[in-house]
């Protein structure tokens, strides 16, 4: 019989530090509104898309005044050092950056909306106490989007892109297809780490995972099998060593192998059908980042030619030679909001439309060394090390947070392999999920380890 070797359950907050009514209905408006409402606007509006962004970036900013207020009455903190001086470093980062490459005033503006939005709801969830049944209701709202992506998807894949041979447009309410896998291989983490944790039975888990992973083989983003695998790997392998359970721990693996092999069966048979030459999935992903995806042309010398792109590894190379000029440019960038490209050329930066020929978007890791440099990125990823540890530590709780944290384990291990996958930083349904629960594990993890009474003072 397994032995449960996993801490107590942690005290959910007291009624009188109740989440107040209004955060809650802001919080639900923002996802629906990541989730949903910017997808349902561009489809009657197209060319309200910037308008509707910055709906997200409002409701960010009444947060993050909200959570200064609570911050400024209660004077106390729940949350790891670290984290702070991480924030700090990243924002002392893009001071330097802006000053010493003398950024546009438009491009800084840029800069803070892209690189500071989602620090709001990170600290939110940091300083306010939020009921272990608040975040399970923003969860469960999260697996209604999720259920949702299967009638868009398919009517995308078999309606409305019928003519293509490519699943690429296959996006659901996400916009890009990359994005739409990555988030539902989340939700699949995060029910799989409740079926390790016997919180559901494996059938429940296989056929809803299942269903989840639909849309991802409809748009047959290759790259999903690859996060996948390591997003199901993280869970178990933590599992089994928390409770020395090699039964549970083979029995989440055949688990995980039933659902990649039927995503290679129905991958390989969408090839069929569209006529290409993939026999599997495995032969399409070492074909796309072994032989020709991850390095298509580099070129130190002179600039890269558009007629391809530039592939992931070439990318990341890119930015390295060309911040390497500079020891200011190394550690902090050329600025944030400079390489940024959107539609109103007017803000941007004179040197953008030159930096966009190197693929700076391309990936996370990319996007970071061009606009906040090495200094930047360690910081970055950094703060995603001290959740993937939080995550660690709290997946020992026994109950429901201990589940959540575990699947919570493997959603960062997600975060940091697509980092060379996909520039996430741009993401805002992802992005904001992602950092506003990653301030919930980190919360809960420090209540976990000191309790209450080791409360940072911040007054």
């Amino acid at each position: 019989m397994d032995k449960d070797t996993t801490a107590p359950v942690i005290a959910d907050y007291k009624n009188t530090e109740a989440l107040p009514q209004f955060v809650w209905w802001a919080l639900l408006l923002l996802f629906s509104w990541l989730y949903v409402g910017q997808y349902a606007l561009e489809e009657v509006k197209p060319g309200l898309r910037s308008i509707g962004a910055l709906i997200p970036e409002a409701l960010s900013l009444l947060l993050f005044a909200v959570a200064i207020a609570h911050l400024g009455r209660n004077k106390r903190m729940e949350l790891n050092p670290l984290y702070l001086l991480m924030i700090i470093t990243y924002l002392l980062t893009l001071l330097a950056g802006w000053v010493a490459s003398e950024v546009q005033p438009g491009a800084i503006a840029n800069g803070i909306r892209t690189h500071l939005r989602t620090i709001p709801v990170f600290l939110l969830a940091v300083v306010m106490p939020i009921p272990v049944y608040k975040i399970r209701g923003l969860l469960l709202l999260l697996l209604f989007f999720a259920f949702l992506q299967i009638p868009v998807a398919s009517y995308q894949r078999f309606i409305q892109y019928a003519h293509l041979r490519s699943g690429d447009p296959v996006s659901g309410t996400l916009h890009i297809s990359s994005l739409l896998s990555i988030f539902l291989v989340c939700v699949v983490i995060t029910i799989y780490a409740q079926y390790l944790k016997k919180r559901i039975s494996g059938k429940t888990a296989t056929l809803v995972c299942l269903a989840l992973l639909l849309p991802a083989m409809l748009n047959e983003t290759r790259g999903t099998i690859i996060i996948l695998i390591v997003g199901l790997l993280a869970p178990a392998f933590a599992y089994a060593r928390s409770t020395r359970s090699m039964k549970t721990f083979w029995r989440g693996l055949i688990l995980g192998a039933m659902m990649i092999g039927v995503f290679d069966a129905i991958y390989a048979e969408m090839s069929s059908i569209y006529g290409k030459q993939n026999p599997s999935i495995f032969v399409a992903v070492y074909n796309e980042f072994v032989t020709r995806g991850f390095w298509k042309r580099m070129d130190s010398d002179k600039k890269v030619m558009a007629k391809e792109g530039v592939g992931r590894g070439d990318a990341v190379v890119l930015a390295l030679e060309n911040i390497s000029k500079h020891p200011a440019t190394f550690f902090f960038g050329m600025g944030a909001g400079s390489v940024l490209q959107i539609k109103q050329r007017a803000f941007l930066d004179d040197r953008a439309s030159e930096f966009e020929e190197f693929g700076p978007r391309t990936t996370t890791v990319s996007y970071l060394l061009w606009e906040v440099g090495v200094l930047g990125l360690a910081a970055f990823f950094v703060t995603v090390v001290l959740v993937l540890r939080d995550a660690w530590s709290l997946s020992n709780v026994s109950g429901w947070v201990g589940a959540f944290a575990l699947g919570w384990l493997g959603v960062t291990t997600v975060w940091m392999v697509s980092a060379m996958y996909k520039n996430l930083i741009g993401a805002d349904a992802l992005s904001y999920s992602y950092w506003l629960f990653s301030g919930y594990v980190a919360r809960q993890a420090y209540r976990q380890k000191y309790g209450e009474r080791q409360a940072l003072n911040v007054s």
